[in-house]
């Protein structure tokens, strides 16, 4: 088993061959797509990226399982300005998106059915996930945009897909928008509300499960 490392803030573009991975953690690189990955077994997480752009899973359709969990984690990327899973299909943890300047728009989840809990915060103006159909536990939706449109979607899902509470809100200050809480076990169905929790993942900083010849960058 392998262990890998991408930590380095250069322009980069990095490319798993590998079509399973056990966790991934990214740190210091630019712009990044794994092509060939399709299953992820725990967690795949980008957080406090100060050079991020974009990220890709071309083929990637489930994270995590139903034993292990497995949750996919955007926060604190000040220049992160696309994410783009299109095939991915199932969540077995939860789907945490915030705080992430540049990101106008959280449409890269097209094929998105199933997802334990959802939080997704900052300044987005457009949030699409059409296909969502299984939610566990509860959703947070919150900018400093008007979310209109968003949140009659998201409202609209309560009681059918979501099994929790759901709290959608535009028109925050940055703050609260940006606010990390409110994920996992509880929430809030009207204003002002949120619950606490955050998400869980293994604590070691490794990337385990990709193949010999991805590099090891310090």
């Amino acid at each position: 088993m392998s262990l890998v490392k991408v930590k380095k803030k250069i322009f980069f573009f990095f490319f798993f061959k590998q079509k399973t991975a056990y966790e991934i953690q990214i740190s210091g690189v630019k712009s990044l797509s794994t092509p060939s990955l399709e299953q992820i077994q725990n967690s795949i997480r980008f957080e406090t990226n100060p050079n991020l752009e974009t990220y890709e899973a071309a083929n990637l359709t489930s994270v995590g399982t139903s034993k292990n969990g497995g949750s996919v984690s955007f926060i604190n990327n000040a220049k992160l300005a696309n994410i783009s899973f299109p095939y991915l299909a199932t969540i077995s943890g939860d789907l945490t998106v915030v705080n992430n300047t540049k990101l106008d728009e959280i449409t890269g989840f097209p094929e998105l059915k199933s997802v334990e809990n959802m939080l997704l915060g900052g300044s987005f103006e457009k949030a699409e996930l059409p296909k969502l159909d299984d939610v566990k536990g509860t959703i947070n939706v919150k900018s400093t945009s008007n979310l209109t449109d968003v949140c009659k979607f998201f409202n609209g899902l309560k009681g059918k897909v979501v099994q929790g509470k759901v709290n959608c809100q535009g028109g925050l200050d940055n703050k609260t928008a940006n606010d990390q809480n409110g994920l996992n076990k509880t929430g809030s169905s009207g204003n002002g509300g949120s619950g606490a929790g955050t998400p869980s993942y293994s604590t070691a900083a490794i990337f385990l499960g990709l193949i010999a010849g991805a590099a090891q960058l310090l």
